[in-house]
Protein backbone atom coordinates (compact mmCIF):
# COMPACT_ATOMS: atom_id res chain seq x y z
CA UNK A 1 0.00 0.00 0.00
CA UNK A 2 2.80 2.43 0.87
CA UNK A 3 4.52 1.63 -2.42
CA UNK A 4 1.30 2.46 -4.32
CA UNK A 5 0.96 5.79 -2.52
CA UNK A 6 4.63 6.61 -3.16
CA UNK A 7 4.26 5.76 -6.84
CA UNK A 8 1.12 7.92 -7.05
CA UNK A 9 2.99 10.91 -5.56
CA UNK A 10 5.92 10.41 -7.93
CA UNK A 11 3.57 10.15 -10.94
CA UNK A 12 1.73 13.32 -9.84
CA UNK A 13 5.06 15.15 -9.50
CA UNK A 14 6.11 14.05 -12.98
CA UNK A 15 2.80 15.27 -14.46
CA UNK A 16 2.72 18.54 -12.54
CA UNK A 17 6.41 19.48 -12.87
CA UNK A 18 6.19 20.51 -16.57
CA UNK A 19 3.19 22.70 -15.73
CA UNK A 20 5.03 24.48 -12.93
CA UNK A 21 8.07 24.83 -15.20
CA UNK A 22 5.85 26.27 -17.95
CA UNK A 23 4.42 28.88 -15.59
CA UNK A 24 7.94 29.85 -14.54
CA UNK A 25 9.55 29.91 -17.99
CA UNK A 26 6.65 30.59 -20.39
CA UNK A 27 4.54 27.96 -22.09
CA UNK A 28 6.21 24.73 -23.09
CA UNK A 29 5.36 23.97 -26.70
CA UNK A 30 5.05 20.66 -28.48
CA UNK A 31 5.16 19.54 -32.08
CA UNK A 32 2.54 16.96 -33.08
CA UNK A 33 3.94 15.16 -36.13
CA UNK A 34 2.09 12.51 -38.13
CA UNK A 35 3.83 9.16 -38.47
CA UNK A 36 2.25 8.67 -41.92
CA UNK A 37 3.39 11.17 -44.54
CA UNK A 38 6.62 11.83 -42.70
CA UNK A 39 7.25 15.51 -42.25
CA UNK A 40 3.60 16.57 -41.71
CA UNK A 41 2.65 18.32 -38.46
CA UNK A 42 -0.70 19.28 -36.97
CA UNK A 43 -1.20 22.91 -38.02
CA UNK A 44 -3.72 25.73 -38.39
CA UNK A 45 -4.57 27.28 -41.78
CA UNK A 46 -3.29 30.87 -41.92
CA UNK A 47 -6.47 32.70 -42.86
CA UNK A 48 -8.73 35.30 -41.28
CA UNK A 49 -10.81 32.75 -39.33
CA UNK A 50 -7.80 30.88 -37.84
CA UNK A 51 -10.05 27.89 -37.15
CA UNK A 52 -9.19 25.31 -39.85
CA UNK A 53 -7.07 22.40 -38.61
CA UNK A 54 -4.80 20.72 -41.15
CA UNK A 55 -1.50 18.91 -41.46
CA UNK A 56 1.30 20.77 -43.21
CA UNK A 57 5.02 20.32 -43.77
CA UNK A 58 6.69 20.63 -40.39
CA UNK A 59 8.44 23.93 -39.77
CA UNK A 60 8.84 26.70 -37.25
CA UNK A 61 5.30 28.04 -37.56
CA UNK A 62 3.19 29.35 -34.68
CA UNK A 63 0.31 27.12 -35.84
CA UNK A 64 2.49 24.08 -35.14
CA UNK A 65 3.55 25.18 -31.62
CA UNK A 66 1.01 23.40 -29.40
CA UNK A 67 0.57 23.87 -25.66
CA UNK A 68 -1.52 21.76 -23.35
CA UNK A 69 -3.53 22.57 -20.26
CA UNK A 70 -4.43 19.68 -17.97
CA UNK A 71 -8.15 19.65 -17.15
CA UNK A 72 -10.25 17.51 -14.86
CA UNK A 73 -8.65 15.07 -12.46
CA UNK A 74 -5.34 13.26 -12.90
CA UNK A 75 -7.08 9.91 -13.32
CA UNK A 76 -8.82 11.05 -16.52
CA UNK A 77 -5.68 12.82 -17.83
CA UNK A 78 -7.41 15.10 -20.36
CA UNK A 79 -5.76 18.21 -21.78
CA UNK A 80 -6.87 21.22 -23.81
CA UNK A 81 -4.72 21.84 -26.88
CA UNK A 82 -3.92 25.38 -28.08
CA UNK A 83 -1.46 26.86 -30.54
CA UNK A 84 0.63 30.00 -30.35
CA UNK A 85 -0.98 31.10 -33.64
CA UNK A 86 -4.58 31.06 -32.35
CA UNK A 87 -3.68 32.06 -28.78
CA UNK A 88 -5.24 31.28 -25.43
CA UNK A 89 -8.83 31.88 -26.57
CA UNK A 90 -9.08 28.97 -29.06
CA UNK A 91 -8.79 25.22 -28.41
CA UNK A 92 -8.75 22.13 -30.59
CA UNK A 93 -12.38 20.95 -30.72
CA UNK A 94 -14.56 18.28 -32.33
CA UNK A 95 -17.63 19.74 -34.05
CA UNK A 96 -20.92 18.59 -32.52
CA UNK A 97 -22.78 17.53 -35.66
CA UNK A 98 -24.17 14.30 -37.12
CA UNK A 99 -20.76 12.93 -38.20
CA UNK A 100 -18.68 14.06 -35.19
CA UNK A 101 -15.53 13.78 -37.34
CA UNK A 102 -14.59 17.41 -38.04
CA UNK A 103 -11.95 19.12 -35.89
CA UNK A 104 -11.59 22.89 -35.66
CA UNK A 105 -10.14 25.58 -33.44
CA UNK A 106 -13.04 26.98 -31.43
CA UNK A 107 -13.47 29.34 -28.48
CA UNK A 108 -12.27 27.51 -25.37
CA UNK A 109 -14.88 26.32 -22.92
CA UNK A 110 -15.89 23.42 -20.75
CA UNK A 111 -16.75 21.18 -23.73
CA UNK A 112 -15.97 17.47 -24.00
CA UNK A 113 -14.88 18.01 -27.62
CA UNK A 114 -11.98 20.06 -26.24
CA UNK A 115 -10.91 17.42 -23.74
CA UNK A 116 -8.15 15.35 -25.35
CA UNK A 117 -6.48 12.16 -24.15
CA UNK A 118 -2.99 11.60 -25.55
CA UNK A 119 -2.52 7.84 -25.36
CA UNK A 120 0.94 6.41 -25.95
CA UNK A 121 0.85 3.59 -28.51
CA UNK A 122 4.50 3.10 -29.35
CA UNK A 123 8.09 4.11 -28.77
CA UNK A 124 9.51 7.61 -29.25
CA UNK A 125 6.37 9.42 -28.16
CA UNK A 126 4.00 7.82 -30.68
CA UNK A 127 0.46 8.50 -29.51
CA UNK A 128 -3.16 8.54 -30.55
CA UNK A 129 -5.33 11.56 -29.79
CA UNK A 130 -8.91 10.95 -28.63
CA UNK A 131 -11.51 13.43 -27.44
CA UNK A 132 -13.82 12.79 -24.53
CA UNK A 133 -16.73 13.80 -26.80
CA UNK A 134 -16.14 11.09 -29.42
CA UNK A 135 -14.95 8.52 -26.88
CA UNK A 136 -12.22 5.91 -26.76
CA UNK A 137 -13.09 4.44 -30.16
CA UNK A 138 -12.43 7.55 -32.31
CA UNK A 139 -8.91 8.88 -33.01
CA UNK A 140 -7.49 11.91 -34.78
CA UNK A 141 -6.45 10.79 -38.26
CA UNK A 142 -4.38 12.31 -41.06
CA UNK A 143 -5.89 12.05 -44.55
CA UNK A 144 -2.79 12.82 -46.58
CA UNK A 145 -4.54 12.10 -49.90
CA UNK A 146 -6.60 15.27 -49.38
CA UNK A 147 -4.90 18.48 -50.48
CA UNK A 148 -4.31 20.29 -48.24
CA UNK A 149 -3.88 17.38 -45.89
CA UNK A 150 -7.01 17.15 -43.77
CA UNK A 151 -7.31 15.74 -40.29
CA UNK A 152 -10.50 14.25 -38.91
CA UNK A 153 -11.81 11.84 -36.30
CA UNK A 154 -12.10 8.21 -37.44
CA UNK A 155 -12.56 4.77 -35.91
CA UNK A 156 -9.38 3.93 -33.99
CA UNK A 157 -7.02 1.36 -35.50
CA UNK A 158 -3.30 0.64 -35.61
CA UNK A 159 -2.98 2.64 -38.86
CA UNK A 160 0.00 4.97 -39.18
CA UNK A 161 -2.43 7.78 -40.12
CA UNK A 162 -3.64 7.75 -36.49
CA UNK A 163 -0.22 7.79 -34.87
CA UNK A 164 1.31 11.11 -33.90
CA UNK A 165 4.74 11.83 -32.47
CA UNK A 166 4.42 14.40 -29.67
CA UNK A 167 7.75 16.05 -28.91
CA UNK A 168 9.06 19.20 -27.28
CA UNK A 169 9.72 22.11 -29.65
Amino acid sequence: MRKCIAIAFILAAILIWPIARAEAAGDITYKIEALAGTGFCLDIVNDAAKNKVTAAKCGKYAGQFWTYEPIGNLREAYVRLRTQFTGEAKCLDVVNDATKDKVVMAPCGNYTGQMWAITLVGPDGLAQLRSKFTGATACLQLNENDKPSRVRMADCSAAEEQQWRVSLQ
